[in-house]
């Protein structure tokens, strides 16, 4: 079909007229040819007349159809696709047009994508185009300015296209980087004026460039990080902020080299300025940041020496904050600030503790699991636990163990389990609380294997170091040796290990009166299939399990509860090194 004939013919706007592979080939040979013809005096599209826009047109209308991307591929129209965008000067329309026709070629094909880049000069070409729309977006003044409507659509053709070629394609995305596409997208992302539609394919073209570390790190250079936050507060749409938020927190997440940039670019205390304002989303989002940042022992202890930074003291101000998620982030960052004994009497000195138990009444699930996750924290020092249970934290604890988040149960038993490790006082208290033993006793049968396993802990610890006849007596009478057979038969050595060294103490305290405890047959199996077990398991194993065995052994009372076969003499006389008392 000659090129004139079918520009006759309306296109509709949804869908390609009904071709042929063979008509389309014509149609796309006629086109190129066209194009290649508007030459002047050596100057290339000057005439820029209806037929050569429409062209283009063409073209990026065939390329709408997957079945047409081929055909175009093979019919040589990308060199002649990537020229316009290169040597027209005189109007945006035929570049704009010879893009889409680009972007449609290469979606989700890599061999189109690596056949794009093997036409000379075209990536530098393509970028240097979008660096031209990112500047003509930048220098935007105001909304009304009378050009924005069309340039929106040349900005949205123009990260149309960077995603197209570089999604999910990490060779693509190095070569793009490499040509200098990062900065170009990033101010169309962050520029005033543009709308949330374009803002958010910025965004796509963004997470595609820095996929991998490279442009991640990238992105962490210069007045990038700056950026990231300013678009933040342009957008209009409040749904935008997830994944921005992502995006920005996978700088400083997982890698230090990355992290540390991202902080020494913005600086620190810009990041805290920004975290302290008032304004959403940027305060709160700042804030997780700086949460996370303090998971590195570098900023944890720049921010507990620091005076001048006054960390301390804004965290405790947004925990008095209305916002439910800048209480969080606060909790949050305690949490990470307190990884050593010195930094957990710091902030306990300073008030945090009081003020993390008092927001225990909050109904935000989201902000309880960033407080449990700090009190976890802060109960490892030795020194703060008590001053913990006389701010009242064992009275703020019961009706979480009802929550139905699974990460909320799994932190209130670690906070106990840690509050009995190694602890007489503290362990004696809480045997004394028949509500902690009852939270323990409950969680033991959760559905969730680590917060199952925590609790039986719990229960472990208390026998462990708070070994009181009356106490284990409690424990027995409540079911606590369905905790213990729990740990017996993890398949985690540590756990095992946890099971068995209570498991003697309470029968070596308790003696004849264990009899009629119920679960003892059960933790006795448990114990001599671990001593017969085929693996190779420590010696403190061996030897507790064999502490347990010879306990029943001289216990007659034990005996006539227990059958033969689970005493196994035999299993006791393979293990060597009679000892005394159970082993850690």
């Amino acid at each position: 079909m000659p090129i004139l004939e079918f520009l006759d013919c309306p296109l509709p706007a949804d869908k390609n007229p009904e071709l042929t592979k063979s008509q389309v080939s014509a149609l796309a040979r006629s086109c190129v040819e066209y194009l290649q013809a508007d030459v002047k005096d050596g100057a290339k599209y000057v005439n820029i007349d209806d037929v050569s826009l429409s062209c283009l047109k063409v073209l990026a209308v065939l390329s709408r159809e997957e079945a047409n991307r081929a055909v175009l591929v093979d019919g040589g129209c990308l060199p002649q696709l990537v020229d316009v965008i290169r040597e027209c000067k005189r109007t945006d329309d035929l570049p704009i047009q010879a893009l889409r026709a680009l972007a449609n070629i290469c979606i989700d094909n890599d061999e189109h994508r690596q056949a794009v880049a093997n036409v000379d000069e075209s990536i530098k070409s393509i970028v240097d185009f979008v660096g031209v729309t990112a500047s003509q977006v930048t220098d935007l003044k105001s909304i009304e300015v009378e050009d924005a409507p069309q340039l929106s659509v040349k900005t949205a053709i123009c990260v149309g296209t960077v995603i197209n070629l570089c999604n999910e394609n990490e060779l693509m995305a190095q070569e793009l980087l490499a040509a200098g596409a990062l900065p170009h997208v990033l101010s169309i992302y962050s520029g005033k004026f543009v709308s949330d539609s374009v803002r958010m394919s910025a965004l796509s073209a963004l997470e595609a460039l820095t996929e991998q570390d490279e442009g991640k790190l990238a992105l962490c250079a210069g007045d990038y990080p700056m950026k990231l936050f300013d678009a933040l507060v342009f957008t209009t749409d409040k749904e935008f902020e997830e994944r921005p938020t992502e995006l920005i927190e996978s700088l400083v997440s997982d890698n230090e080299a990355m992290r540390q940039k991202f902080v020494e670019t913005l600086g620190l205390s810009k990041l805290i300025a920004l975290a302290s304002q008032l304004s959403d989303p940027v305060g709160d989002v700042a804030s997780r940041v700086l949460a996370i940042i303090f998971t590195d022992d570098k900023y944890m202890q720049l921010a507990l020496d620091d005076s001048s930074l006054h960390v301390i003291d804004r965290l405790l101000e947004w925990c008095k904050s209305t916002d439910t998620t800048k209480r969080a982030n606060a909790a949050f960052a305690f949490g990470n600030l307190a990884r050593s004994e010195s930094a957990c009497q710091q902030l306990m000195d300073a008030g945090v503790s009081l003020q993390l138990i008092s927001m225990l009444d909050s109904e935000d699930a989201r902000e309880i699991h960033a407080i449990f996750g700090a009190l976890r924290n802060l109960v490892i020092a030795k020194e703060t636990r008590m001053a913990l249970i006389d701010a009242g934290l064992l009275d703020k604890l019961p009706k979480w163990a009802e929550s139905f988040h699974m990460p909320v149960r799994f932190l209130l038993v670690s906070i106990l389990r840690t509050l009995a490790s190694r602890d007489k006082e503290v362990g004696s208290l809480m045997a004394d609380d028949e509500r902690i033993l009852g939270m323990a006793m409950q969680l033991v049968g959760s559905d969730d294997e680590g917060t199952s396993s925590e609790a039986a802990r719990v229960i472990a610890n208390i026998i462990k170091y708070s070994p009181k006849k009356e106490y284990i007596q409690t424990i027995c009478e409540m079911g606590g040796l369905k905790g213990l057979n729990k740990l017996l038969t993890s398949k985690h050595m540590i756990l095992q290990n946890d099971g068995l060294m209570a498991l003697c103490l309470v029968g070596a305290i308790m003696g004849n009166s264990l009899v009629d405890v119920a679960y003892l047959e059960q933790c006795s199996r448990s114990v001599v299939n671990l001593s017969k077990s085929d693996e190779a398991i420590p010696d403190s194993i061996k030897q507790n399990c064999k502490q347990w065995l010879e306990i029943v052994a001289k216990n007659d009372a034990l005996k006539s509860r227990i059958d033969s076969s689970e005493r196994d003499t035999k299993a006791v006389g393979q293990m060597d090194n009679r000892i005394e008392s159970p082993q850690q």
